[in-house]
């Protein structure tokens, strides 16, 4: 059967939140806070870990039968300004896109592919409710992943960079700073999301 949970997972969203601007990339579009975020009464599937990557979570979810087919950027003030950058995956089967998405979308992916190969994330997972034009759709779900604390793991000329680890916290942790490389890896095995601890 197709998709995460026997099926049950039948959007996947990517949700990225950082304060620099300046990374939203110039593909998306804005949309205005009234679309739904991702964290309508969901529950936590699993915990935050520490530079995380999650650019293997997408042949993952492609071997899956997700596809992207959405992808757009917010603004809010909570209290400082951050962009919510969010990718969204439904399943193939059930994904109708206009030609003009389409067209876009190769840009979006790559801009996803981006994000996640240039810097780590805390990143922990929620199975939230799925609606369908708006009305709850009963034992379907939606799977938040939610990526916040960028950690860029290049510098100038894309040397890689060395930086104090931290725990979800925000302590520091060792004795001194470290080159910043994956420690964690979202994955997906046996038909549920985990994570994998880096070798």
């Amino acid at each position: 059967m197709s998709g995460l949970l026997d099926g049950k997972i039948r959007l996947v969203m990517m949700r990225f939140c950082f304060s620099n601007m300046d990374i939203v990339p110039t593909c998306l579009k804005q949309r205005p806070l009234s679309i739904k975020t991702g964290d309508e009464k969901g529950r936590l599937y699993l915990p935050p870990v520490q530079w995380a990557s999650g650019l293997s979570f997408l042949p993952d979810l492609d071997q899956l039968d997700y596809t992207l087919a959405d992808a757009f950027f917010q603004v809010t003030y909570t209290p400082h300004q951050a962009a919510i950058v969010r990718y969204d995956f439904p399943l193939k089967e059930e994904c109708e896109i206009s030609p003009k998405t389409q067209a876009e979308l190769p840009e979006c992916h790559k801009s996803l592919r981006r994000l996640l190969g240039l810097s780590l994330w805390r990143i922990r997972v929620f199975v939230n409710p799925f609606f369908y034009d708006d009305v709850l759709v009963e034992n379907q779900f939606t799977l938040s992943v939610n990526l916040e604390g960028r950690v860029p793991m290049f510098g100038k000329h894309m040397v890689r960079r060395v930086d104090w680890e931290k725990d979800v916290t925000g302590k520091k942790i060792g004795v001194e700073p470290v080159e910043v490389r994956p420690r964690w890896f979202l994955r997906i095995e046996d038909g549920e999301a985990c994570f994998k601890q880096a070798s």
